[in-house]
């Protein structure tokens, strides 16, 4: 699948809704004495759609998929409800039909990096990280490539036993991350990285950072 990453903005559909009451019907002499109250822009959605945004985002996680998946029954052309199924049933533990999930929303919206990167990191908690790995590949070569991104190309590449690319990549990510949580996870896989590579004074100081920042998590969590 070609990799396209730039994603073209979408209007906002709106729909006018008059009614016989307050238009008045034109004549060939008139126009109509006032603008009519009731015209207004009105957003096109599903109601399903709403039902299950309103379980979703009040913590109703098993009603608002089955709310979700009710919605695609009626309209499988339904972006947001195929991400929002794929969260939850990733959240969830349904790593397989979240993967299902990520790749039909994929098929709908295929420039969208955060999408590869969800159906990536799905493929590779299955192990699959052959077929993860140019879903990763394509999220992390964006020009800001989405959080997390790199760090999972670094573990596709680790699990398919190519330890100096995950090293490569994992640098970048330890750059670029932000949280200490995330440079501790990163730090991790370096050290496992350059263990790979017999590079054992790198890795034992990856090693050393790593359980200096689970050591201060652990702390704060007392």
């Amino acid at each position: 699948m070609p990799c396209r990453i730039w994603n073209p903005p979408r209007p906002r559909l709106l729909a006018i809704r008059s009614c016989s009451t307050c238009w008045p019907r034109r004549t060939r002499n008139s126009r109509p004495a006032h603008k009519p109250s009731c015209s207004r822009p009105i957003p096109i959605r599903s109601t399903r759609l709403a039902v299950a945004e309103d379980h979703e985002v009040n913590g109703r996680a098993a009603e608002a998929l089955v709310a979700y998946r009710k919605a695609l029954e009626a309209d499988p052309g339904l972006l947001a409800a195929w991400r929002a199924v794929g969260d939850l049933e990733r959240d969830s533990g349904g790593t397989q039909a979240a993967a299902a999930a990520y790749e039909r929303a994929l098929e709908l919206d295929p420039g969208s990096t955060d999408l590869r990167l969800s159906l990536g990191q799905a493929l590779l908690s299955l192990g699959l990280a052959e077929q993860a790995l140019d879903h990763l590949q394509c999220a992390a070569s964006a020009a800001t490539p989405p959080r997390g991104g790199l760090e999972a190309l670094g573990k596709a590449y680790m699990d398919l036993d190519r330890p100096s690319e995950a090293i490569d990549v994992l640098l970048r990510a330890l750059a670029e991350a932000d949280e200490a949580e995330e440079r501790m996870r990163v730090h991790y896989w370096l050290a496992q990285g350059y263990r790979r590579v017999e590079r054992a004074a790198e890795a034992r100081t990856h090693l050393q950072k790593f359980a200096a920042l689970r050591a201060e998590f652990t702390a704060r969590d007392e």
